[in-house]
């Protein structure tokens, strides 16, 4: 499974977490929520990819 990071204003995914359960994806990811600024998604429907997505 994957988890997708993205900025809460413009819905650019920043990472994606691979994992084989939603807490091991989870823990990847502890720099990233809890922050404001970013969400996080088991699914990428509505988010915008770029270019420099950070895989974890």
């Amino acid at each position: 499974m994957k988890l997708y990071i993205y900025n809460v204003d413009t819905k650019e995914i920043i990472a994606i977490a691979e994992g084989s359960t939603n807490d091991e994806c989870e823990q990847k990811t502890f720099e990233y929520l809890g922050v404001d600024e970013y969400g996080g998604s088991y699914t990428n429907a509505e988010l915008i990819d770029n270019n420099n997505i950070i895989e974890l």
